[in-house]
C-alpha cells in the first residue's frame, strides 16, 4: 500500500527556503506537529496556534528580564 501525502507551504515558508535551505527541516517539523496534533490529540486549528504561540513565547523568553505580571 503507498500513501501518498500533499504539503501545502505558506509564501513565507518558501521564501524561508529560498533563503536558508535548511530552514526546510523545521518548516516540515511544524507542519507534522500540527497534522499530529489535529489527527492523534483531536485538538482543533485554534488550539493547536495557541499551543504555538507559547511555544513561541517560550522560545522568546529573556531570563535576564524581570518579567512582573500587574
Amino acid at each position: 500500500v503507498s500513501r501518498y501525502y500533499m504539503i501545502l507551504l505558506q509564501s513565507e515558508d518558501i521564501e524561508a527556503i529560498k533563503k536558508d535551505k535548511t530552514s526546510i527541516i523545521s518548516i516540515l517539523d511544524r507542519k507534522a506537529r500540527r497534522v499530529f496534533a489535529k489527527k492523534e490529540l483531536g485538538i482543533t486549528d485554534e488550539q493547536v496556534n495557541e499551543i504555538e504561540e507559547e511555544e513561541l513565547a517560550l522560545d522568546n523568553f529573556d531570563p535576564d528580564v524581570n518579567y512582573l505580571l500587574t
